[in-house]
């Protein structure tokens, strides 16, 4: 029953249909792994910071890309 099963698994990844059903989550799992792997290099931009990437002291926020007392 083991062996008859396996070999209907093989046969069918051999297959047409099957080597299109495996590609699928092989290509979307290559994509989402490129993704990842460009924001983990060119990074997140940093949400605190204000005009010029610089955070605003502490009393002070953001407003229009210049620090202003809050």
């Amino acid at each position: 029953m083991k062996k008859n099963l396996r070999d209907k698994i093989s046969a069918f990844i051999a297959s047409e249909e099957g080597r299109v059903s495996v590609k699928a989550p092989l290509t979307l799992g290559v994509a989402t792994g490129s993704v990842l792997l460009a924001t983990a290099i060119v990074g997140t931009p940093n949400a605190d910071a204000c005009g010029g990437g610089i955070p605003c002291p502490a009393g002070q926020v953001c407003d229009e890309g210049t620090c202003v007392d809050s």
